[in-house]
């Protein structure tokens, strides 16, 4: 009786469903981050729902920011990043001398990393 290793191919199973999960994850995160900032502000168009105050997500001015909001995923590494490039954010995420913090990254991963964690572990969603 022969004996064959298939553990090469069953480490490749495990690493594309693990990615498959973070990827997964990743993208609900980055859409439920889009979600909290459509609500929107005093900027153009003059809606009447005010500015956002100090620890509240920022609101929307322009939709500039909720559009930049992205998710790159290295399947490789297994390894995926939600973020955004545009300048201002890291001030709204962390405050000013003249302006408290409106966290955008903070206040999601509070909101949502219970559902993102059970999407990951493959279990139910939250």
């Amino acid at each position: 009786m022969a004996l064959i290793w298939h553990g090469e191919e069953a480490k490749a199973r495990i690493k594309g469903s693990a990615a498959d999960r973070v990827e997964l994850g990743a993208r609900r995160f980055r859409d439920r981050l889009r979600d909290a900032l459509q609500v929107p502000g005093t900027g153009r168009g003059g809606t009447e729902a005010g500015a956002s105050e100090p620890g509240e997500y920022p609101r929307k001015q322009t939709g500039h920011l909720r559009r930049n909001i992205q998710m790159e995923m290295d399947r490789e590494r297994v390894l995926a990043r939600v973020g955004t490039n545009v300048l201002y954010a890291k001030f709204l995420e962390f405050g000013t001398s003249k302006m408290e913090p409106r966290p955008l990254m903070a206040n999601a991963v509070r909101d949502h990393a219970r559902e993102v964690q059970a999407i990951i572990e493959g279990g139910p969603v939250l």
